[in-house]
């Protein structure tokens, strides 16, 4: 299994039957069943969230939100950054499909092709979403939006 090299630790907000969490006045919904990072909240506020994101020239098709499909936009986020106190996670070059899905409860959804290299777990009656990460498991995950290895993912701490 390897030696585990640090815990990220992220509080869920108890009023969501979901795992979701708030991170730097964003609403984030950990998705273990997704394989696309998908901002949900239009175009106009996830470039007033992440300002150094740039616009690719690929599309989208998203599908599995009860609306058929929906047109997406793939934008790159150049440093994509979660941390607690202790540990920070840093995924470079983040794709991420951007559209309008006016009335979900959150903004944006994490897949779980961007922690394929961790272990991670939902602890309901802590109200924790927990991401390990090992020192033996390369940090590179392969997305989905277009098929090859485009993410650099770096972990270090504080200590």
């Amino acid at each position: 299994m390897g030696i585990l090299h640090q815990t990220l630790e992220l509080g869920l907000i108890k009023r969501y039957d979901r795992p979701v969490f708030e991170y730097d006045e964003t609403l984030y919904m950990f998705d273990s069943g997704s394989d696309t990072p998908v901002w949900c909240s239009g175009e106009d506020l996830f470039l007033s969230t992440f300002k150094n994101a740039y616009k690719t020239e690929y599309d989208a098709q998203l599908s599995g939100f009860g609306r058929g499909y929906t047109p997406a936009s793939i934008y790159v986020i150049p440093q994509f950054i979660l941390k607690d106190d202790n540990v920070a996670f840093e995924i470079e070059n983040l794709y991420v499909a951007v559209a309008d899905y006016s009335g979900l409860n959150f903004d944006f959804i994490l897949s779980n092709t961007m922690f394929s290299k961790t272990d991670n777990t939902i602890a309901n009656s802590e109200n924790l979403l927990r991401i390990q990460i090992f020192d033996d498991r390369p940090f590179i995950c392969t997305p989905h939006i277009l098929g090859k290895e485009v993410h650099k993912i770096s972990v270090w701490t504080n200590k």
